[in-house]
């Protein structure tokens, strides 16, 4: 019975409860009321202008952010940059590096909404550490201890396997002539002056970047031969009198610049090779009944070789080509014993004159085909 009275009271608590409840519902909806208008009008706007961006047509917006990057890249303020020194360094207009630098300076803008620093950015030189302040001395602390013969040959044929198949850079015949004379005299002072021996140090200086394959230190590996090598290198007059050698060695010399990414240094180098090729008729169809098919034959090599690396780092620097293809009668060596080195070379080259018409192209043109950056 007890129950029965208390069921009225409960239920009168209970909604009692509710009414209060509503009350304070209602004082409250007004403020809820104002906040769901207030997203509902946000999310309106998100969506209103999601919609606009997605009714504009893609090649519209495509085209629009291929006009903001050629407006970029294409400007004449910009193939100047100030290095760490700070020095201001010319890009050139098709080079790599100014493409490169623009374009991560106009993601660092858009993203972080200021320049990108100069610390950011990898200059002439800067990716090693290259034990050479330019000096001709030659303090006996620093001269690199000559490998066995055995790992010399071990690091020429680390030579004649990575690079024998693209470019030319020593005579195989003669080199090793001269390597075996050199170790049965090594004693005499008479080889440091020998344009032999300076070639010899860049060989086995390419060798051990070769073979050693992780390499995390600053200093490049075979650093201290190539160095010695800069170092006995002599002037433009001693190596006009060898020029067959003094061109290999040039070569080299250009070739591992390149490596170290001192791509200003390499192209200059690579010019004086050119020149003294270009000074010994290289470039022209060598008369073999005068010559003698052997000498024939290196010099074809050599040109070719020469006339792929003025191409490709004339081309990264985006600076013009030095030769036309019409005064070059040069013919293409004869590899007999190998098919693959022949279509090899004859691919290179095709390459090449791709980098020149490229060069060229954008060199006469003063903006940027949108083509090119698809």
């Amino acid at each position: 019975m007890r129950q029965k009275h208390d069921e009225p009271q409960a239920m009168a608590r209970i909604g009692n409860t509710n009414v209060e409840h509503r009350q304070t519902s209602n004082n409250k909806r007004p403020i809820h009321r104002a906040l769901m208008k207030r997203v509902k009008a946000h999310r309106g706007a998100d969506k209103t202008k999601k919609m606009r961006i997605l009714r504009t047509p893609w090649p519209s917006r495509r085209n629009s952010c291929l006009r903001q990057v050629e407006e970029r890249v294409s400007s004449p303020e910009e193939s100047h940059m100030m290095d760490l020194t700070p020095c201001l360094v010319y890009l050139g207009t098709s080079s790599n590096w100014s493409f490169h630098g623009q374009i991560l300076n106009l993601v660092h803008q858009h993203i972080r909404k200021s320049p990108l620093p100069s610390g950011d950015l990898l200059f002439d030189g800067s990716a090693y550490d290259l034990p050479w302040d330019g000096s001709r001395s030659l303090p006996e602390s620093s001269t690199p201890i000559i490998p066995s013969i055995d790992y010399a040959i071990f690091l020429i044929n680390a030579v004649k396997f990575h690079c024998a198949q693209l470019v030319h850079l020593f005579d195989e015949e003669e080199f090793m002539a001269n390597l075996h004379a050199f170790y049965s005299n090594s004693e005499s002072g008479a080889w440091k002056e020998s344009l032999w021996y300076i070639h010899f140090l860049l060989i086995i200086a390419f060798g051990k970047t070769f073979v050693q394959h992780k390499h995390h230190a600053p200093r490049p590996p075979g650093a201290d031969f190539f160095v010695q090598a800069l170092q006995l290198l002599p002037d433009t007059n001693r190596l006009c009198r060898e020029p067959v050698t003094a061109v290999e060695i040039l070569c080299c010399i250009s070739l591992y610049l390149q490596a170290l990414d001192s791509r200003n240094a390499a192209h200059v180098t690579i010019g004086q090779a050119m020149r003294i090729a270009l000074a010994q008729g290289m470039h022209t169809d060598m008369p073999v009944a005068d010559l003698g098919e052997t000498l024939v034959q290196r010099c074809r090599k050599i040109w070719w070789t020469v006339y792929i690396l003025d191409r490709q780092m004339t081309s990264l620097m985006g600076l013009p080509q030095n030769i036309r293809d019409d005064d070059i009668t040069c013919r293409l060596p004869n590899f007999s014993h190998s098919s693959q080195r022949a279509a090899a070379l004859d691919m290179q080259i095709k390459l090449a004159r791709i980098y020149a018409d490229m060069t060229r192209s954008r060199s006469c043109s003063p903006r940027v085909n949108r083509t090119m950056l698809m």
